[in-house]
């Protein structure tokens, strides 16, 4: 360039470090993961607490809530408690092994087996039916605050592993 100029060199030199933190980082996000899913199950507890779907709609009501003036899904306390999470370097899940869980997620039609009906107990009778149909009381999913928060999370992470790049 003829006349006159100003050369301006970048100093790529911190940006490279960020960079190589970066991927040292993401070779396994087992950290994030894991903060993702403590904050998912925390997230999911509340649905508990609220009686409502992750789209905030409520559950409906359990006749036992209704005979005992309690809250739906939230008997003895054992399902809403075991709400846990796994995370793996790629991914998180979170949930319940309890075998009845799936039940209330999506909902099922139970059927006598082995005898002419089901027993169960409502308050102080003992009732027997063919078949009874457990309504879906979702509580597992993603909403947008959930998104949020996950975003959020994954920012922080970012911030942590390279500061130089968010800042």
């Amino acid at each position: 360039m003829s006349g006159a100029s100003i050369r301006f060199e970048f100093n790529l030199d911190p940006l490279e470090d960020a960079i190589k933190s970066l991927i040292t980082a993401s070779s396994d996000l087992t950290p994030l993961m894991d903060e993702i899913g403590d904050a998912m199950v925390a997230q999911t507890k509340q649905r508990f607490q609220e009686g409502v779907d992750p789209e905030g709609n409520p559950w409906p009501p359990s006749i036992r809530a209704l005979e005992q003036s309690g809250k739906t899904l939230i008997d003895s306390g054992r399902l809403s408690t075991e709400i846990n999470h796994e995370a793996s370097p790629f991914s998180v899940i979170w949930g319940s092994n309890l075998k009845y869980a799936e039940t209330h997620q999506f909902g099922a039609t139970i059927t006598a087996k082995n005898g002419k009906s089901l027993a169960f107990r409502i308050g102080d009778q003992t009732v027997f039916k063919k078949s009874v149909t457990i309504p879906k009381r979702a509580f597992l999913g993603l909403n947008k605050e959930d998104e949020d928060v996950i975003a959020e999370i994954t920012t922080d992470y970012i911030q942590r592993m390279a500061p130089e790049i968010v800042e």
